[in-house]
């Protein structure tokens, strides 16, 4: 799974209604595990215990962009192990290409959102009313097994409304070892100044190889790749003026200037960028850990290292990716349904956790992440990081901010504009989104 180039976005400005549920009467039964709630939804006193019908055939309609071979098996066993337990349980899974923003935003604007909807959480807000809040089914104890930044993303007026279940991702640094080794480089980066250094030395314009790069598309990728920058220099999306935002900038910009990078950054995405990377055009990049399963099938000698900070002792941090499990409103009982579904993916734990190393994620389950860098080594730095996440979040309008941060990156990278100016601009454009 990768980060993609976001679709149009629709603003929502309403609260949503309140949400109106009763118990369920007594012919179902729960999916273990103490996940039925106890704890008051934001929008409704009543709770609905994740269960399936005792009897009588019932289906399930989920929706999903887990196209990679990987998300499409893992994805086929989460259900067929669940449906084996409940046999009168059928889910139809609907499998779209990214993104599926529009076609879901008409689904749920024509009341019929499915009932499960697993979307990148980035795009979730354009569709909160389909949508039921998690504490409608779970109690705060379920919910906060998982680690804050996953569900932090997917909130709306106080509301949680969607689970990391098959866990999350965000971005280190990827170097290439066979290029450091060349380059008299012991050890990667730590230091902004030991980047810009290392970036000068394994730029080898004969063999057209630049030292550094990242994803600068007008795409959410880009603003993902400069967050880790501006977050741990102690900037925030609410000002982008201050100190931390000039001097990522300007650090971007002057390995471009130098020739440490190329311009051309502007066109790629990230995966236009890891392909370069394995191509050996570039020692040094920064992604997500879905690549870790090509860089394995590659010939390549790589490593990953955390994404450096300006000065050492800053604490890194980086934005939380992937998608939130979400249950669209229909009726109780496929509601119910539907929570049991999320539930038992959480809670089998073998079944999840091979779930999420399939997709190249990192686990959300904060129990699960302990030992996950034990388990699977290349990841490990990945998980390190992701334990500390941070929600990409900006009121309900995180998708305007970071749409405006986007065009920023290009013009200043192109050289349409400098660094100040495009600050300024951006700084504009911020202080009339509401937050």
């Amino acid at each position: 799974m990768r980060m993609h180039s976001p679709g149009p976005r629709r603003t929502i400005g309403l609260t949503l209604a309140g949400v109106t549920v009763s118990l369920l009467a007594a012919g179902c039964v729960g999916a273990g595990g103490g996940g039925g709630s106890t704890a008051s939804s934001g929008s409704s006193s009543s709770k609905i215990t994740p269960a399936v019908p005792k009897s009588g055939q019932i289906t399930l309609t989920e929706y999903d962009y887990y196209t990679t071979p990987g998300g499409i098996t893992a994805m086929q066993d989460v259900i067929k192990a669940f449906e084996a337990k409940y046999p009168n349980v059928t889910i139809k899974r609907q499998e779209v290409p990214y993104p599926s923003v529009d076609k879901l935003v008409t689904l749920e604007e024509a009341g019929n959102t499915p009932n499960i909807v697993i979307e990148d959480q980035d795009y979730l807000d354009q569709y909160y009313p389909g949508l039921v809040p998690l504490t409608t089914f779970f109690s705060n104890s379920f919910i906060n097994q998982f680690l804050p930044g996953g569900t932090q993303s997917v909130m709306l007026n106080g509301n949680k409304y969607g689970l990391q279940i098959f866990g999350g991702n965000d971005t280190a640094l990827i170097y290439n070892k066979t290029d450091f080794a060349a380059a008299g480089i012991k050890a990667p980066p730590k230091t902004w100044d030991e980047l810009l250094a290392d970036a000068k030395k394994l730029t080898v314009p004969a063999k057209n190889r630049y030292g550094f790069e990242i994803a600068g598309s007008q795409a959410e990728n880009s603003t993902w790749q400069l967050e880790p920058f501006v977050w741990s220099s102690g900037g925030d999306l609410s000002k982008p003026t201050t100190a931390a935002w000039n001097q990522s900038m300007s650090l971007w910009n002057e390995m471009v200037k130098k020739g440490y990078m190329p311009s051309a950054v502007t066109g790629w995405d990230q995966t236009a960028e890891e392909n370069h990377f394995e191509d050996n055009n570039v020692a040094m990049e920064i992604n997500g850990p879905w690549n870790v399963p090509l860089l394995q099938s590659s010939k390549l000698n790589w490593g990953v290292a955390p994404i450096p900070v300006q000065q050492s002792g800053q604490t890194l941090q980086v934005p939380v990716g992937g998608e939130g499990w979400t249950i669209g409103k229909s009726t109780k009982t496929k509601e119910a349904a539907s929570a049991a579904f999320l539930q038992f993916a959480a809670q089998d734990r073998s079944l999840n956790l091979k779930a999420v190393n399939s997709v190249g994620y990192l686990p959300s389950i904060k129990s699960e992440i302990s030992g996950y860098s034990a388990r699977y080594p290349a990841y490990s730095v990945f998980a390190d990081e992701f334990q500390h996440g941070r929600a990409r979040v900006y009121g309900n309008n995180y998708g305007q901010v970071s749409a405006a941060i986007q065009l920023m990156i290009g013009n200043v990278l192109s050289g349409k504009a400098s660094v100040s100016q495009g600050l300024s601009t951006l700084s504009t454009t911020v202080s009339h989104i509401k937050k």
